[in-house]
């Protein structure tokens, strides 16, 4: 079984959560732009713990989201 690091979560956590992402970037600079996507997700959230299952990150706020792994 391959073990889930912090990079493969936040990999996974920007291939799968890439619309949420993109509409919490778009409310917050007023464009969708998808070269700068993975800066805005690095600079904007936090990984606060994951497993196999689950990603738990959080915002600048500390407002606390899930992420299912699928």
């Amino acid at each position: 079984m391959n073990k889930l690091t912090y990079e493969k979560a936040w990999r996974i956590l920007e291939r799968q959560a890439r619309q949420f992402f993109l509409k919490l970037q778009e409310r917050q600079t007023g464009e969708r732009d998808e070269v700068k996507l993975h800066d805005f997700i690095r600079e904007n959230f936090e990984i606060v713990e994951f497993d196999e299952d689950v990603i738990v990150f959080c915002d600048e706020y500390e407002q606390t989201y899930e992420h299912d792994i699928v």
